[in-house]
C-alpha cells in the first residue's frame, strides 16, 4: 500500500490530460473500424449515395482525429514521464547522500546511484506503460459495456469479465526475487572485477574470473527464460479468453439478428466494436508485469534510502557542542577498529586526536560525520542523539577536510562556487591566505587539482573546509604533503584565528602545543 501512495505523490494533472487524449484516440480507433464495417456491409444493399458519402467522410475524420490524439498524447505522455524521472532521481539522489554508507566503498556506493538511475528509469515507464493502459482500457471496457447493453443485456457483463481476467492473470506468476538477487551478484562482480584489473593483469590471473562471471550470467540467463515462458503462457491463455469471449458476444449478436432487433449492417458494426476492444485489453498483461516490476524496485529505493530514527532521550541541559561516549566501530560485527571512545568538545575548543596508524582516526571522523554509522554507544551534537537525527541534519555541523577527498576540474573560483554558491570573492582570498595560497581565482586547477602540487592541493581543501559555516572543523592530516615550516605555521593560523571547535587528527606532535586537549587512540 506504501508503495501505491509513493507512486500518486508524483502525479500531476499533466498525466491526466494525456489519458484524456488516449481515451479519445482509442474511441477514433473504435469510430475508424466501426463506420469502416457499416460502410464495407452496407455498400453491398446499394444505399443512397449520401449515405455512402457521409460515411467515407466519417472514416477520413476518424483517422484524422486518431493521428492527431495519438500525437498529442505521445507528447504530454513523455513530458510528463520525463518530468517524474526528473523528479525521481533528485527524490532518491537527495535521500541517498543523506544515508549512503561510505563504509561499502566506491563500488557499492556506482552500483547504488547506478540502481538509482535504473530505478528511476522503471518508476517513470509505470505511468506510460502500467497506470495509462489499465486506467484507459477500464474506462473502454465501461463504455463498451453500456453500448451493447440494450443490445444483447446482461451477457455484456462478458466484457467488463474479461479485463478483470486480463488485469488479475499476471499477478499470479511471482515476481522472481532469484532474478534480482542473481543480477545483482552479477553486477557486483563484474564492477569488482573492472575496479581491480590491474592487479588482475599484473598477476597474469585473467583467465580465473571467468568461471564465477560465466556461472552468474548463466544462472541469470536461465532464470530470464523460465519467467519469459510463463509470461507467454499466460499470454497464450488470455488470448484464448479474449476469443471465447468474442465467440460468446458474437453468438449473442446472431441471435440478436435473428429476432430481426438489429439488422446484419448494425451486426458487422458490433462485431467490428467488439474486436478492437478485445484488441486493447492485450496490452492489460504487459502493462500489469511493467507495473509489479515498478512496486518492486519503489520498495527497494525506499528501502535503501529511508533511516529509521530511534527515540533516544535528549541529553541534559547545557551539554558541550559535541559528546562521544562509548563508542565502537568495526566493518564487521566480530571486531571493532574503535572500542569505548569518549570525549567531548565544547564551542570554540580545539581537541587533536592522535595514534599509531591504524588506529582508527580517520575512521572515528567518518564516524562523527555519520558517513559510517556507529556499532554502539551514542553521539551528541548540542545534547541531541545522532539516533534522532537525519544524516543531512548531523552534518550541517561540521566542516571537514578528510584524506583522498575529490577537487573538482574548473578554476579555483569554481571549486568554492560549485559548493557554496553565494560566496563572494573577498571571502575566497580571505581563506587562500588563511592557508597561505596566493592563487589567481581564474587559475584552472585540472581534474582532481592535477595542476598542482601536493602542498598546495591539501592547502585548496583546507581552505575549502574552513569557508563552510559549520560550528565544527575536522581537519584529518592537514599537514600531508607540507614541508614542516608550512605545516606548522598553516595549522598554527587557523588553530589560533578560527573560533570555530577543531578537532585535529594528526600524528605531528609539534602542533599539539596548539590544541587545548588531546585524546589518544591505541592501535587494537
Amino acid at each position: 500500500m506504501n508503495e501505491i501512495k509513493f507512486f500518486f505523490k508524483f502525479i500531476n494533472k499533466t498525466l491526466f490530460l494525456a489519458l484524456t487524449f488516449s481515451f479519445l484516440s482509442a474511441l477514433s480507433s473504435i469510430l475508424l473500424f466501426s463506420v469502416s464495417a457499416y460502410l464495407i456491409t452496407s455498400a453491398a444493399f446499394s444505399p443512397p449515395l449520401y449515405t455512402l458519402g457521409a460515411a467515407i467522410t466519417l472514416v477520413r475524420a476518424a483517422g484524422l482525429f486518431r493521428a492527431v490524439f495519438k500525437y498529442l498524447e505521445r507528447i504530454i505522455t513523455h513530458s510528463a514521464a520525463f518530468k517524474i524521472e526528473e523528479n525521481l532521481r533528485l527524490n532518491y539522489y537527495e535521500k541517498a547522500i543523506r544515508v549512503l554508507p561510505a563504509k561499502e566503498g566506491e563500488i557499492f556506493e556506482k552500483n547504488f546511484l547506478n540502481g538509482v538511475i535504473k530505478g528511476a528509469q522503471i518508476l517513470r515507464d509505470f505511468f506510460i506503460r502500467a497506470l495509462n493502459p489499465i486506467i484507459l482500457t477500464f474506462i473502454l471496457a465501461l463504455t463498451t459495456f453500456v453500448v451493447i447493453f440494450h443490445i444483447i443485456g446482461y451477457t455484456a457483463v462478458v466484457i467488463i469479465f474479461v479485463w478483470i481476467i486480463h488485469l488479475s492473470l499476471p499477478f499470479v506468476i511471482k515476481n522472481n526475487e532469484t532474478e534480482k538477487n542473481l543480477s545483482v551478484e552479477y553486477r557486483s562482480i563484474l564492477s569488482d572485477r573492472i575496479f581491480g584489473k590491474i592487479l588482475i593483469y599484473f598477476a597474469g590471473s585473467a583467465r580465473n574470473i571467468l568461471p564465477a562471471l560465466n556461472e552468474k550470467s548463466d544462472a541469470l540467463s536461465n532464470i530470464k527464460s523460465f519467467q519469459k515462458i510463463q509470461n507467454l503462457r499466460a499470454d497464450f491463455i488470455l488470448e484464448c479468453v479474449r476469443n471465447l469471449a468474442f465467440v460468446f458476444i458474437f453468438a449473442a449478436l446472431v441471435n440478436v439478428y435473428q429476432k430481426e432487433v438489429v439488422n446484419i449492417v448494425w451486426l458487422s458494426v458490433y462485431t467490428f466494436l467488439i474486436l478492437t476492444i478485445l484488441e486493447e485489453f492485450s496490452q492489460i498483461s504487459i502493462s500489469v508485469r511493467q507495473g509489479k516490476e515498478s512496486v518492486v524496485y519503489a520498495k527497494d529505493l525506499e528501502m535503501k534510502v529511508s533511516r529509521k530514527i530511534s527515540s533516544k532521550n535528549i541529553l541534559k541541559e547545557n551539554p558541550p557542542l559535541l559528546e562521544v561516549k562509548n563508542l565502537s566501530f568495526g566493518y564487521n560485527k566480530n571486531e571493532n577498529i574503535l572500542q569505548n571512545i569518549s570525549f567531548t568538545v565544547n564551542s570554540g575548543e580545539k581537541l587533536a586526536i592522535i595514534g599509531e596508524s591504524g588506529a582508527g582516526k580517520t575512521t572515528l571522523s567518518y564516524v562523527l560525520l555519520n558517513l559510517y554509522e556507529k556499532t554502539s554507544g551514542d553521539i551528541y551534537i548540542n545534547g541531541e542523539n545522532y539516533d534522532n537525527l537525519t544524516s543531512e541534519n548531523i552534518r550541517k555541523n561540521f566542516s571537514a577536510l578528510l584524506q583522498n577527498t575529490h577537487i573538482f576540474n574548473g578554476t579555483v573560483r569554481d571549486n568554492f562556487k560549485f559548493l557554496y554558491g553565494d560566496i563572494s570573492d573577498k571571502e575566497i582570498i580571505s581563506a587562500l591566505k588563511l592557508c597561505n595560497l596566493n592563487f589567481d581565482l581564474n587559475l584552472k586547477i585540472g581534474t582532481d587539482g592535477n595542476n598542482l602540487s601536493g602542498g598546495e592541493r591539501t592547502r585548496l581543501l583546507t581552505a575549502l573546509a574552513l569557508i563552510r559555516p559549520a560550528p565544527i572543523l575536522i581537519l584529518d592530516e592537514p599537514t600531508l604533503g607540507l614541508d614542516a615550516k608550512n605545516a606548522e605555521e598553516i595549522v598554527k593560523n587557523i588553530l589560533t584565528i578560527s573560533d570555530k571547535a577543531i578537532i585535529l587528527i594528526t600524528h605531528n606532535k609539534n602542533l599539539l602545543k596548539y590544541v587545548d586537549r588531546v585524546t589518544s587512540l591505541t592501535l587494537r
